[in-house]
Formats: structure tokens, C-alpha cells, sequence
């Protein structure tokens, strides 16, 4: 009966049985590659594991190949994730934990769908896969994060639009000021993006007293424009900064957030930074280096002081 199915989810004898490899499409698809980059392609579709070897999403390929290899979320808008989305704000989740988490075994195979955890929610919605196996004591763990770049950004976009604003993401402002290097535009772009929050997400609402809020609201942004995040510095929840790098680790932005009573109360979020040394270990690998200090007013919704120094 069907209560004695096989669960091959998480056996690596059919780890490849739901996508292509990497070597598949170089043989299936050799006609269609000239002039693909393989790595472009591999970042964008890549990455589903089922702890064996990484596996490209067959559709998007196809599609990808179909639409004369435009780069697209092919995958991702044959679904709807509102009800994924709605379970997140429920649970008031911090967003910036989707780089990087952590389940046991026993509950990354769980169906009861009356008490699912997030992990497991997401992972076997297709939204977050395996990228690491530790075992402690006989007993397996999984770090769980996103399979690819298709997938991190439609999430966070979606995200973004359904939680925050209708606004779709404005992108040239905060490209122009990464790759020129100008903090007066990152500044004016930040400074727009909670501008252009309606006033009825707060209203009724408390989330806007805590710095996990607009955590939440930078990382949804920024992650659904493609921009890149230091996975490890964003799960630890002893502080709520994030840090931005680019891939090659030439620019790398520590942010901290504040959250204060009225704009003329001084949070000293940039000075928390330099007392923690939260940029220290970017030193060494970071061809420009700089602290933001982001302090937002519970009276006004926005930031109230944005200070910022580089550091290399």
C-alpha cells in the first residue's frame, strides 16, 4: 500500500535523477553551447543536491535553450510561493537565515504538514537545497541555502513585493553605486527604498520597532537585485548586521542597524561596528573595505543617521 513507499529523497544512489549534470548538458546540449558560458550557466541553474553530485533544474535548461539562451526565472514563475511567503511573515522569520541554516535529518524528511518546520518547507518546495553533511554523535545535520542565482533572487524579489510594496525593485540606483563606488548614491538609494514602503505596512504593526525589520527589508532588497552576501556573517543572531561582497571579494560593506526612539536619539550603530571589530577578518581580503552605520527612527519609518567610513 502507500504506506510502504520508499523515501529516495536523500538517498545518493538517486541523487542525479531529477536534473541534469553538469557533464549531461555538455554532451546533450554540445550543439546549443557555443558561446555559453558554462559557469554563468552552472551559477544560474545549478546546485540541487541530494547528496551526490549537483544537478542543473531540467526545465530552465530547456527553457533556456528554447527562449536562444536568455537568462531568466524560468522555473520560478511556473509556481506561486504566496503561501510559503505568508508562512514566513507568520512566523516573523529573518530573512537573511536563508543563506545559511541548519535541520537535523529527522526533520528535513518530515511530512507532517501540521507541524513543518521552515527548513523543511522550504527545501522540499525546491527553494533551498543541500549544501553540506556534518555528522555528530551517528546523527547526520544538513546546512541548508539557496540551489542558485535564478532562485535567490526571484525568492527575495517576490519577498520584497509581497511583504513590503508593490514597488517593483528599482536597480540602476544601487549598481551605479557599487560599481562607481559612490556612497552617496547607496545612501539616496537606501534612503528610497523605505520612502517608497506604504504607510499601511506599519500601521497595527510593531515589526518596525526591531532592527530585524529592516535586516529583513536590506536583505530582501539587495538579494533580489543578485548582489551577494557573506553567508556565515548573517546567521549570527547575537548582533543583526549584514555584510555585502562582491564575488571576487574586491568590495565588502559591514552593516550595522539601529533602531532608536526619535531621529535625534544617536544609536551609535557605526561606532558598534568599530568596537566589535565586526570588519577585522575583511582586512586582509578586501580591495576597499566599508562600515555602515544605519540607525532608523520608530516615530519617522526610515533612517534618521547613515554613517559610514572606509576602512581600506
Amino acid at each position: 500500500g502507500l504506506n510502504n513507499l520508499e523515501d529516495i529523497s536523500l538517498d545518493a544512489r538517486y541523487a542525479t535523477i531529477c536534473g541534469y549534470t553538469h557533464n549531461d548538458v555538455k554532451e546533450t546540449f554540445a550543439k546549443r553551447l557555443e558561446n555559453v558560458d558554462l559557469d554563468e550557466l552552472k551559477k544560474w541553474y545549478n546546485g540541487y543536491n541530494f547528496l551526490g553530485e549537483g544537478v542543473y533544474n531540467p526545465f530552465d535548461i530547456l527553457l533556456f535553450f528554447s527562449k536562444g539562451g536568455i537568462y531568466s526565472h524560468y522555473w520560478f514563475e511556473t509556481g506561486n510561493p504566496s503561501f510559503l511567503i505568508e508562512v514566513l511573515k507568520k512566523r516573523k522569520f529573518f530573512l537573511p537565515n536563508l543563506e545559511n541554516m541548519e535541520i537535523n535529518e529527522s526533520d528535513l524528511g518530515s511530512f507532517d504538514i501540521d507541524d513543518i518546520k521552515i527548513e523543511t518547507l522550504l527545501f522540499q518546495t525546491g527553494y533551498l537545497t543541500i549544501k553540506e553533511v556534518k555528522t555528530r554523535f551517528n546523527q547526520r545535520s544538513f546546512r541548508l541555502s539557496y540551489p542558485n542565482l535564478e532562485v535567490r533572487t526571484a525568492l527575495n524579489e517576490r519577498i520584497f513585493r509581497y511583504l513590503l510594496t508593490d514597488n517593483i525593485l528599482q536597480k540602476n540606483m544601487i549598481f551605479d553605486a557599487i560599481e562607481f563606488k559612490d556612497m552617496k548614491i547607496f545612501e539616496k538609494a537606501i534612503y528610497q527604498l523605505f520612502a517608497s514602503i506604504p504607510y499601511n505596512s506599519y500601521v497595527n504593526n510593531d515589526i518596525q520597532n526591531y532592527e530585524g525589520y529592516y535586516a529583513n527589508v536590506i536583505y530582501s532588497y539587495l538579494s533580489g537585485l543578485g548582489i551577494g552576501f557573506i553567508a556565515e556573517d548573517v546567521t549570527n543572531l547575537g548582533r543583526i548586521d549584514l555584510t555585502i561582497a562582491t564575488p571576487d571579494m574586491s568590495q565588502v560593506y559591514v552593516i550595522e542597524f539601529k533602531v532608536v526612539d526619535n531621529k535625534n536619539q544617536n544609536g551609535n550603530a557605526l561606532e558598534q561596528i568599530k568596537d566589535k571589530k565586526y570588519h577585522e577578518k575583511y582586512k586582509a581580503k578586501a580591495s576597499e573595505l566599508i562600515i555602515i552605520g544605519m540607525e532608523f527612527s520608530k516615530e519617522d519609518k526610515n533612517i534618521c543617521k547613515f554613517e559610514w567610513e572606509k576602512i581600506v
